[in-house]
């Protein structure tokens, strides 16, 4: 019989899988943390990180200085066809514009110095629950076990499944980003994000994340899945005729990938919590629904998740202690994850008439309160 070598096996080294390992590489647990990746990655898009993570990010001891030197300053939101524009008041910056790649690259930096053993280019092909392990069986004939699985394996559903998991549709947002250099001289200014509202009567929006240097458009959209790409290309040209973007990136909104978005997913689930096993970051559907932001509540879901685990390896009855799971993160999470408590379409006039409105819906964007 194979020997059990380490005490938990993560899937996925994103957001969620290399907070979870560092989390328990403190706590002095054998970690075993795979990708199918390579690192470090190369630079990845253009991204923001919720304000609100910056607790756990100081518990990573992340490279403060450097993921957070671009603080979004200045939040504008802005009707579908520019006619009305409104500025919410934040006592501090809600958010910072991060390039992914090098966020991504120093989460897996801590882990592997906080001590978790890092397994790349490992493409996960079986997953075997037995009866007091989880046996992995790689593309290239090796195995491991491990006494507890934890899969952040993001928004592709093949292993959830394979562990017993069953996904629905989530909040049915299609998303897509496209993003180019600014061009020289164009005078850009600092950090700054665009929220455009009422692109239809579904909910959808999109996004515009601007640095002197590079601009950013993303579009979530809620209604026909089909319309979602002429809708991408008409924000972006509607954004440059504007001039509210220095670069017209309408031709890469034509070619970029648009992808489902698991947000609102986490609710639907029945379980997080299988057979030794629990489901975090994407792959759990922990992505708010009002910003379809995934960052943070990947972190904060894998947070919870490592406090979890650590207790269950302790227990006589480690299942027991995994079930705990899904009400530490309901009783904690499932506000900030929820969609807005109301028509965002009805409230509009509101927003960009009455800065109290604009304000309240600054925070539900950014902190999931309700509007």
């Amino acid at each position: 019989m194979t020997e059990v070598t380490h005490d938990v096996a993560i899937i996925g080294a994103g957001a969620a899988g290399a907070t979870a390992a560092t989390c328990l590489a403190r706590r002095e647990r054998r970690v075993l943390l795979l990708d199918r990746a390579t690192f470090p990655r190369p630079a990845g898009d253009l991204g923001w990180l919720n304000a609100l993570a910056l607790p756990i990010v100081k518990q990573l001891r992340l490279a403060n200085g450097a993921l957070l030197a671009q603080p979004v300053n200045e939040v504008s939101f802005h009707a579908a066809d520019f006619s009305k524009t409104s500025t919410p008041h934040f006592a501090s910056p809600p958010a910072y514009l991060i390039n992914r790649g090098t966020l991504n690259n120093e989460m897996v930096q801590a882990a592997v110095r906080a001590g978790t053993t890092l397994l790349e280019a490992a493409l996960v092909r079986q997953i075997r629950l037995l009866e007091h392990s989880v046996k992995l069986q790689l593309a290239d004939g090796r195995s491991y076990l491990a006494r507890l699985l934890l899969l952040a394996s993001g928004n592709d559903a093949e292993l959830p499944q394979a562990a017993g998991f069953l996904r629905t549709a989530g909040a049915g947002l299609v998303t897509g980003q496209v993003e180019a250099a600014a061009p020289a001289g164009s005078g850009g200014s600092g950090p700054r994000l665009l929220l455009i509202l009422g692109l239809d009567r579904e909910g959808s929006f999109g996004l515009c994340l601007l640095q002197p240097e590079r601009t950013a458009v993303v579009i979530n959209w809620a209604g026909e899945p089909e319309r979602a790409r002429p809708e991408f290309i008409a924000l972006c040209r509607r954004l440059y005729q504007r001039r509210l973007v220095p670069v017209d990136v309408a031709t890469g909104a034509a070619q970029v990938p648009l992808t489902a978005s698991p947000a609102g997913l986490a609710l639907d689930l029945d379980s997080h919590v299988g057979k030794h096993t629990l489901l975090v970051g994407q792959a759990g559907g922990f992505v708010a629904a009002g910003s379809n932001e995934g960052i943070y509540p990947a972190m904060w879901s894998a947070q919870l998740a490592a406090e979890v685990i650590h207790r269950a390896l302790d227990s006589e009855q480690s299942q027991d202690t995994l079930m705990t799971f899904e009400q530490r993160w309901r009783t904690t999470m499932a506000d900030y994850l929820r969609p807005p408590n109301t028509d965002i379409q009805f409230l509009l006039p509101l927003i960009f008439s009455n800065q109290a409105m604009a304000d309240r819906m600054g925070a539900a964007f950014f902190a999931g309160e309700n509007i």
